[in-house]
């Protein structure tokens, strides 16, 4: 169970990343000195870019969760200003710190991408459909040990009643155009559907991030990166093992149902 704790049970330390309305802190819990992470959501801000849901739907899902390779949700509470996340520490920072630009070694490959692939594996029995699987969704801990992050625009299809924010235009919700441009599959695109193969898709982009660097639909734009995920202008680097290939591309697929 998530315990009930407050501002004053930390020792707030320095500040690891900030994002739009999201600040993560390294702390420590006063009573036993365990070192942590804290994410503070500024209330305010969430609010006003329409994000409120991602911040309960990302707690419903971890307080659903217990994977060695799915980050642990520890507290959670709130004050009149910001919603605080408390989370178990990861010192070893995101995938994609380690792997952008050259990638990584395959035998270190090999050891992130089995147990990304536990992770999706035991999501997958629980029902959950993550929806931005990439690098940086993905953090280390001293050990290795690989913890999935960010579950704010992922999809409980055990709880369908409870829902993210989606992406709004106007007076128009797209309930399935999340994610991340560059890992996101044809059908979510269209926002047509959001399931396990829109998962398997960006699990496969991430497979190819993992080797090389860089994900397999990347341009200068975001109108060219659709372009080539529409087209499936997909290009493999030299020296990739071919058996990476092979399962890359059946993941990678045009269809869902290829």
């Amino acid at each position: 169970p998530v315990e009930k704790k407050r501002e004053q049970d930390y020792e707030i330390g320095e500040l690891l990343g900030r994002g739009t309305f999201v600040s993560v802190y390294s702390a420590v819990e006063v009573k036993t000195g365990k070192r942590l992470a804290i994410k503070v959501v500024d209330r305010y801000r969430a609010g006003k870019l329409k994000k409120t849901n991602d911040l309960y739907m990302e707690k419903h899902c971890l307080r659903r969760t217990n994977h060695p390779n799915i980050i642990k949700m520890l507290a959670w509470f709130s004050d009149t200003l910001n919603v605080w996340v408390v989370m178990e520490e990861c010192l070893g920072g995101e995938l994609w710190e380690v792997v952008k630009t050259i990638g990584c070694p395959r035998n270190l490959a090999h050891h992130y991408l089995s147990q990304l692939i536990n992770g999706c594996q035991y999501l997958r029995h629980a029902r959950i459909v993550h929806r931005d699987i990439k690098g940086e969704n993905i953090m280390l801990s001293n050990l290795g040990v690989l913890k999935m992050i960010d579950f704010g625009t992922a999809k409980d299809l055990e709880n369908p009643h409870i829902k993210g924010s989606g992406n709004q235009s106007r007076h128009k919700v797209f309930e399935d155009y999340v994610g991340t441009p560059q890992f996101m599959p044809k059908e979510v695109i269209e926002n047509k559907f959001t399931d396990f193969r829109s998962d398997t898709w960006s699990l496969g982009c991430t497979f190819f991030q993992v080797l090389t660097g860089l994900p397999p639909f990347h341009d200068k734009s975001e109108y060219l990166v659709f372009l080539r995920i529409m087209d499936m202008d997909l290009k493999f680097p030299p020296g990739i093992d071919a058996k990476a290939v092979d399962l890359i591309k059946r993941m990678v697929a045009k269809e869902a149902d290829d």
